[in-house]
C-alpha cells in the first residue's frame, strides 16, 4: 500500500464515526511498515474515551516488527488502563522481537501485580521472552519474591526461571524459596533452579533437602531437576538414592533415572539401586 493511501487512511482515523476509526485501524495494523507520522497518528487514538478503539490500536501497534521509542512510551502508559483487556493487549504489544529498554522492562515486571490474572500471565510471558534481563530488572522481579501474595510470588520465580543464565546473588535468593510456604512456589523454584547449567554445590544442598518435602510432587520435581546436573555430590547422590524407598512410584522411577544420568556413583548407591 503506498504512502499516500496510508495517509488517506490515516485521515480517518478521526472518523466521527467509531466503526470507520477501527476500521481504519485495522487496516493500517496490517501493513508491515507504516511510515512514522501514520504511526504516530495511529498511537495518538491511544487517548480515545471508547475501550475498543484503543484495544484495536494497540493491536495495530503490536504487529510493528520495530516501534520508535515515543510510540513505545504511549504503549506503555496503556499500562495503567482502567481496562484489563488493554491492559493485556499492552503488554503483549510490547512483547514483541524488538529489544526493549529497561524502564519499559520495569513497567512490564510491576504488572506482575496487576488485579487481572491475564494481564499477568502476559506480563510473565513478555519478560520470559527477552533472553538476557538487565541486572536492575531482575531485582525488581525478585523483590517480588517476598510478596504476601502466593501466586504473585509464583510468577516471580516463573519468571526468572525462563532466564538461561542467572547471577549467584539470583540464585541464591530464589533458592531461599524453596521453603515457601506455598508448594506451588516451592516446585517452580526447584523447576527454575533446574534448568540452570550449572548450580553451586550450596544450591544444590539446598535443593536436595527438598527431597523430604511433604508434598509428592516437589519431591519429584528436586529429583528431576538434580538428575539434570552433569555432577553430584556423593551426600546428594545417597540423599536421591533414598528416594528409591519414596511411597509414589514416579519419585521412585525419577530417582533411578537421575542416579542413571550420572558419570559414577559410589558402591553403597549402586546397592541401593540394585536392590
Amino acid at each position: 500500500m503506498s504512502e499516500g493511501t496510508l495517509k488517506v487512511i490515516a485521515a480517518r482515523l478521526e472518523d466521527s464515526d467509531r466503526n470507520v476509526g477501527r476500521a481504519a485501524v485495522g487496516a493500517l495494523g496490517h501493513q508491515l511498515a507504516i511510515p512514522l507520522g501514520v504511526l504516530k497518528a495511529i498511537a495518538a487514538r491511544l487517548e480515545h474515551s471508547d475501550r475498543d478503539v484503543r484495544e484495536a490500536v494497540v493491536v495495530a501497534l503490536g504487529r510493528q516488527p520495530a516501534l520508535p521509542s515515543d510510540v513505545l512510551k504511549v504503549i506503555v502508559a496503556r499500562l495503567e488502563d482502567s481496562d484489563g483487556d488493554v491492559r493485556q493487549l499492552a503488554v503483549q504489544a510490547l512483547a514483541g522481537p524488538q529489544a526493549l529498554p529497561s524502564d519499559v522492562l520495569k513497567a512490564i515486571a510491576a504488572r506482575l501485580e496487576d488485579s487481572d490474572r491475564d494481564v499477568r500471565l502476559a506480563a510473565v510471558g513478555a519478560l520470559g521472552a527477552q533472553p538476557a534481563l538487565p541486572s536492575e530488572v531482575l531485582k525488581a522481579i525478585v523483590a517480588r519474591l517476598e510478596h504476601s501474595d502466593g501466586y504473585v510470588r509464583q510468577l516471580a520465580v516463573e519468571t526468572l526461571g525462563r532466564q538461561q543464565t542467572l547471577p549467584l546473588e539470583v540464585l541464591k535468593v530464589i533458592a531461599a524459596r524453596l521453603k515457601d510456604s506455598d508448594r506451588y512456589v516451592r516446585q517452580l523454584v526447584v523447576e527454575a533452579l533446574g534448568r540452570q547449567p550449572a548450580l553451586p554445590s550450596e544450591v544444590l544442598k539446598a535443593i536436595a533437602a527438598r527431597l523430604k518435602d511433604s508434598e509428592r510432587d516437589v519431591r519429584w520435581a528436586v529429583v528431576l531437576a538434580l538428575g539434570r546436573q552433569p555432577a553430584l555430590p556423593s551426600e546428594v547422590l545417597k540423599a536421591i538414592a533414598a528416594r528409591l524407598e519414596d511411597s509414589e512410584m514416579y519419585v521412585r522411577g525419577a530417582a533411578v533415572e537421575a542416579l542413571e544420568g550420572q558419570l559414577a556413583l559410589p558402591s553403597d548407591v549402586l546397592k541401593a539401586i540394585a536392590a
